[in-house]
């Protein structure tokens, strides 16, 4: 585990200061983002445990709609991730993984954009993370944490200043944050510093997928500072 704090602190060294501030609204017809924003608020605003399979059903409408739309699937696919974590429904871990090759597909010539692949990477990183954690065999949980770590590095290498993948990489099953306090304090300031870069994001659409995972930022923070005895617990 050696290897992952050295690779965190390397994280934290090599950001740069490209521009993570782009707009889905500038990329799809204002009709095609009410429709997903409408949809996406199901999950964001949800008031019951069905709220957000809902919004899954209407992206799923959506997208029969506008197939080419890329945005459609990667948010269904996140939200099936979400729906797994309060579920425990693996089920929906495969859906996540159809939803995302969906999404990847009518991506395109998209993909030469490393900032929008990032979040691909980023994501497929997330489902490949949630699926090691249902894994009975240990060859398997093995097989896929190295997916989700090597998709990980993917995404950081095209795009070292996404906050999605700072969270991810704080988090990830790849290191042992409850026995180790110089990876748990080296994973609470890349935390701090995914949540000052989300700061700087300025007028985003429920929609963008810079959005993906910021809402667990603070989970994390606590839930380390708690751990090394920052905060007091109740």
């Amino acid at each position: 585990m050696k290897h992952y704090l050295t690779f965190i602190i390397l994280l934290l060294s090599i950001k740069t200061v490209v521009g993570q501030d782009f707009k889905v609204k500038d990329l799809f017809p204002k009709q095609e983002i009410v429709s997903i924003e409408n949809a996406v608020n199901l999950y964001w605003e949800s008031k019951n445990d069905n709220d957000p399979q809902k919004a899954i059903v209407e992206l799923e409408a959506i997208s029969k709609k506008y197939p080419q739309n890329w945005l459609v699937p990667f948010w269904s696919s996140y939200i099936a991730t979400q729906v797994n974590n309060t579920t425990r429904d693996a089920t929906f871990l495969d859906k996540a993984q159809l939803y995302y090759n969906d999404a990847e597909k009518a991506l395109g010539s998209t993909k030469n954009d490393s900032i929008i692949y990032s979040y691909f990477k980023g994501l497929q990183s997330l489902i490949y993370r949630l699926k090691s954690f249902n894994a009975k065999d240990s060859k398997e949980v093995q097989k896929l944490q190295k997916q989700s770590l090597d998709e990980l590095n993917e995404g950081i290498r095209l795009q070292p200043e996404n906050p999605v993948l700072w969270v991810l990489s704080a988090t990830g099953p790849f290191n042992n944050l409850r026995n180790n306090l110089a990876q748990q304090q080296t994973s609470l300031a890349l935390l701090k510093d995914a949540k000052d870069k989300f700061s700087e994001i300025k007028e985003r659409s429920k929609a963008d997928i810079s959005y993906m995972n910021e809402h667990w930022t603070d989970f994390w923070i606590n839930g380390l500072s708690t751990g090394l005895g920052l905060i007091k617990q109740d």
